[in-house]
């Protein structure tokens, strides 16, 4: 399972001290293979609100799907253009990997 969470975060108008709010989008890109994976986008506005959106899965019955790789790319990317012409700033990003360790059993 990969995935990877983006923070956005917009100043607010105020006069002293700095106000931020915060807008999460984390998205998690399952490994299953024959698409048979849950592949999401969560996504967790500065009011509490939540959101999940569908993404395509990295596998399908025959190996790694590139254009579900592509479309999912481009969904991401979209999301943070659309939070961007918002008045978010892209604050910070981590990713990560999980993979089965197959050594202990």
């Amino acid at each position: 399972m990969a995935s990877s969470s983006t923070l956005m975060a917009q100043e607010l108008p105020t006069l002293t001290p700095r106000s931020y709010e915060y807008y999460q989008v984390t998205t998690i890109e399952s490994v299953v293979p024959a698409g048979l994976g849950r592949s999401r986008m969560l996504i967790r506005d500065e009011n509490g609100r939540q959101e999940e959106l569908k993404l395509e899965n990295f596998f399908s019955a025959v190996g790694i799907n590139f254009g579900n790789i592509m479309s999912n790319e481009a969904m991401i990317g979209n999301k943070i253009q659309q939070l961007s012409d918002q008045g978010w700033e892209l604050y910070n990003t981590a990713g990560g990997v999980y993979s089965a360790d197959t050594s202990t059993g």
